[in-house]
C-alpha cells in the first residue's frame, strides 16, 4: 500500500498501521491515511510559523525598524499600538504589551486584594501600633 504525498517518517507509521493488523485493514488504513493528513497539516503549519520568524530586514535612517505587513497582520498590530522592546544577549525582544498584561493577570489574577490596597492597609496598622507606642510612653 503506498501513501502518496506523505513525508517519509508518517509513510512509515502508516505502513506499521496497516501492515501489522490485517484483519482489520479498512479501518487502519483509513486511521493511517487520517495519520497522514494530521502531520502533514502539522508539517505545514510548522513550516508557516519557522518561515515567519526568519524575516530579514533592513535596519533604516536613524535606526527604524519596520515591521513587515504579514507579521504585523499574523499578530493583529496596529499603527501606534505600544510594543515593549528587551534585550536578550544579542537578541531584540519586541512584545505586544497587552500579551504582557495578559500573562500578569492569569498569574496574579486570583490574587483577590489589590496590592495597593494591601499596602494602605499594611500602613495603617504600623500608624496604629506607632501611635500606641507614643501614647504608652506619654503615660509612663
Amino acid at each position: 500500500m503506498d501513501f502518496v504525498g506523505a513525508p517519509s517518517g508518517t509513510k512509515k507509521i502508516a505502513q506499521f498501521l496497516v501492515g501489522h493488523h490485517l484483519g482489520c485493514r479498512h479501518i487502519f488504513t483509513t486511521i493511517a491515511n487520517m495519520v497522514i493528513m494530521l502531520f502533514t497539516m502539522l508539517h505545514f503549519v510548522v513550516s508557516e510559523v519557522f518561515i515567519m520568524q526568519e524575516l530579514n530586514i533592513a535596519l533604516g535612517q536613524n535606526g527604524r525598524v519596520v515591521i513587515p505587513a504579514k507579521v504585523r497582520k499574523s499578530l493583529g498590530l496596529k499603527q501606534g499600538q505600544h510594543l515593549r522592546l528587551h534585550l536578550e544577549g544579542q537578541k531584540i525582544i519586541l512584545e505586544k504589551t497587552d500579551g504582557i498584561i495578559h500573562k500578569l493577570q492569569s498569574r496574579f489574577g486570583s490574587i483577590k486584594q489589590s496590592l495597593s490596597e494591601e499596602l494602605i492597609q499594611d500602613r495603617r496598622q504600623e500608624v496604629i501600633r506607632e501611635l500606641a507606642q507614643e501614647s504608652g510612653r506619654k503615660n509612663r
